[in-house]
């Protein structure tokens, strides 16, 4: 029986470790556009072209799951990109597997910003 249990517990463990890898693609939503300040080095040679900002989901996702910030190879969710762009975004992943993943695309595809700014009153 303490066989069985200690590989039970053994098993749990290594199910419900946290992760230790994490990726995070997408657009602005997930760059994080107005959510703090803006990271030094977006990782794909434009310094912060892609807006991604300290405060973004990924960043909080990563300070609970990994205990600190995303890491810029990590992170290449880019303001502005569409579905079209995700396979520039995998490419900067450079073959890399991850844990966990996280996407968020296609508000620019939609025109969420326009439908954003028609629903919003005018003044004036």
């Amino acid at each position: 029986m303490y066989l069985i249990s200690s590989v039970f517990v053994t098993f749990l463990s290594s199910a419900l470790a946290m992760p230790e890898s994490y990726a995070a693609l997408g657009d602005s939503f997930s760059a994080g556009i107005g959510s703090g300040r803006f990271l030094e080095e977006d990782g794909q040679g434009g310094g912060d072209r892609c807006a991604r900002q300290d405060g973004s989901y990924p960043s909080r996702l990563a300070d609970l799951m990994l205990g600190g910030g995303v890491s810029v190879d990590k992170f290449v969710s880019c303001s502005g990109d569409k579905l079209g762009n995700i396979g520039g975004q995998i490419s900067f992943l450079n073959g890399a597997t991850f844990d966990v993943v996280t996407l968020s695309i296609s508000g620019n595809d939609f025109g969420f910003a326009d439908i954003v700014v028609s629903l919003c009153p005018r003044q004036g």
